[in-house]
């Protein structure tokens, strides 16, 4: 591998993902102030590396979208969608973990060593865990290099095994967000870094190092950030919180006298590491988000179905019904074709049913396709209209279908957008 190349591979872990059920793959996630793979190309700029090529298997598309995205590297940029991640280069890295120096097998993991015993380092006692700051006099260390780190940290930094479940990879972003705050506090501007731009942090505040708060933040009066706290840009504290040992994703929510302690807040929905548990529900004065969540069905697509089912000509409907390889239940048959889509059309208008993506295949006919394809397709969203009917290709039956499935599902959504649309204006009947 030439030297100022540097490959990468994203880990193949959607299949794990059934807690967090984030619509992005692992190295997308974010960990501190950016997603893991922006602190790749930041190590990739420290190394010299002039071009980073990145090959992931788990939603192409989506990592397709972020690295048309990042401009701000000096970098050349180069994508492959691969099958799945043992068709990467032999020399690529895994991007499973933060860039750094990793310790001798026998140094002690601490972040690990929490996870799997239950004893977390941080005191739960609030009067103790301030007094022992204020004891040992805690301040950053400053370091000449970013990789030259004490055992202790470096400790932190080492990965720990690969994940065997959904709970394993929240637990795995939270030790790299423990191990990014040490490595952020032993910069000499840790203090200027520590606090973005445009927040408003009420003098009664109490931050207790490390910590790290996005821009344009609010704290109320009587909160207590840190150790071993994120709080993600444009959040809002409203005031005697504790944030402990957690994250709070961008545009976050906290009510008044709510405490996190090894906690993950994305999307108005609450994880707890230290008992495992999901919860989605609460009242918007508790906690919640407000990032405006995007339709799943943008309303040009529905109003534009609702005009092709009224245009289009197509059979009477059969009264049929056939489930995806996922439990979705759709009326029609998978296997004929243009016929059904007139009875699809209706989901589309009422938000259940995107009018572009791949076309719906049943468990059978999925277990058909080459098990590399199906890695591909598997996580892609399915719609009333394909890539593939642009290019003739009706039914997962026709045997061209899978491959224009898998090209589809590889690109952002919008790169096809347009042959799909041309295809849509020249349809007149649907029979």
């Amino acid at each position: 591998m030439p030297s100022d190349l540097l490959e990468l591979v994203l880990p193949d872990w959607g299949s794990l993902d059934s807690v967090r059920r984030s619509p992005l793959p692992f190295g997308l996630w974010t960990i501190g102030d950016q997603c893991l793979l922006h602190h790749w190309f930041d190590h990739a700029v420290n190394q010299g590396a002039s071009r980073v090529h990145v090959f992931a298997a788990d939603r192409p598309a989506a990592v397709r979208q972020v690295l048309a995205e990042s401009l701000l590297w000096p970098l050349t940029l180069e994508f492959t969608a691969i099958a799945t991640q043992a068709d990467a280069p032999a020399g690529a890295i895994l991007v499973d973990w933060l860039p750094g120096a990793a310790p001798a097998p026998d140094t002690v993991d601490l972040a690990l060593s929490e996870r799997t015993t239950g004893v977390s380092p941080v005191m739960e006692d609030s009067a103790s865990r301030l007094s022992a700051h204020e004891t040992t006099g805690w301040k950053p260390v400053v370091y000449d290099r970013q990789d030259a780190y004490p055992p202790a940290i470096l400790s932190v930094l080492a990965a720990p095994p690969p994940p065997a479940h959904g709970w394993d990879l929240i637990a795995r972003a939270a030790a790299m967000e423990r191990a990014w705050l040490e490595r952020m506090a032993g910069e000499s501007d840790y203090a200027l870094l520590s606090i973005g731009f445009a927040c408003k942090i009420h003098p009664q505040t109490q931050l207790i190092p490390p910590y790290f708060i996005g821009d344009e933040v609010f704290i109320g009066p009587g909160c207590e950030i840190g150790p071993y706290a994120v709080i993600g840009p444009g959040s809002v504290l409203a005031g005697a919180n504790r944030v402990v040992d957690s994250q709070l994703a961008a545009r976050s929510f906290l009510g008044p006298v709510l405490a996190l302690d090894q906690c993950l807040l994305d999307s108005g929905v609450l994880f707890n590491l230290k008992h495992q548990t999901r919860l989605d529900q609460f009242e918007p004065h508790l906690l919640g988000s407000a990032e405006k969540a995007t339709p799943p069905v943008p309303l040009r697509e529905r109003l534009q179905a609702l005009i092709l089912y009224l245009r289009l000509d197509a059979p009477p409907a059969s009264g049929a019904t056939f489930t995806t390889f996922d439990g979705r239940q759709l009326p029609g048959d998978s296997s004929a074709g243009l016929g059904n889509r007139k009875a699809w059309l209706p989901l589309v208008w009422q938000g259940k049913l995107p009018l572009y993506g791949i076309l719906p295949r049943t468990a059978a006919q999925f277990e058909s396709l080459n098990p590399d394809w199906k890695n591909l397709i598997s996580n892609a969203p399915i719609g009333v209209f394909s890539y593939a009917d642009s290019q003739g290709c009706h039914s997962p039956e026709h045997p061209e279908e899978a491959l224009h499935a898998v090209y589809q599902a590889s690109l952002p959504p919008a790169t096809l957008s347009s042959a799909i649309a041309g295809f849509i204006r020249r349809l007149r009947s649907l029979t």
